[in-house]
C-alpha cells in the first residue's frame, strides 16, 4: 500500500469515526472513537497530509463547522 492509499483509508475511517462519536448514545463508545480519531489525525500528520497538530484545528473535510 502506498502513501496516497494510507492517506485515503485513513480519511475513510476518520469519516466513519466521526459519524459513531457524533451520533452514539453511549458515551464511552462516542469517546472511544474520538481517541481513534486522534491516532487517525496522527497518521495523516506523520505522513504530511494534515497541516494542524491536533484534529480539533484540521479544517472539516466536509466544510462544516
Amino acid at each position: 500500500m502506498d502513501e496516497q492509499e494510507v492517506v485515503e483509508k485513513t480519511n475513510e475511517v476518520r469519516e466513519l469515526l466521526a459519524e459513531l462519536r457524533d451520533e452514539c448514545d453511549i458515551p464511552s463508545i462516542a469517546h472511544s472513537a474520538h481517541q481513534a480519531d486522534v491516532y487517525c489525525h496522527g497518521i495523516l500528520w506523520e505522513l504530511g497530509a494534515e497541516d494542524a497538530t491536533t484534529p480539533e484545528l484540521s479544517p472539516d473535510p466536509h466544510g462544516e463547522e
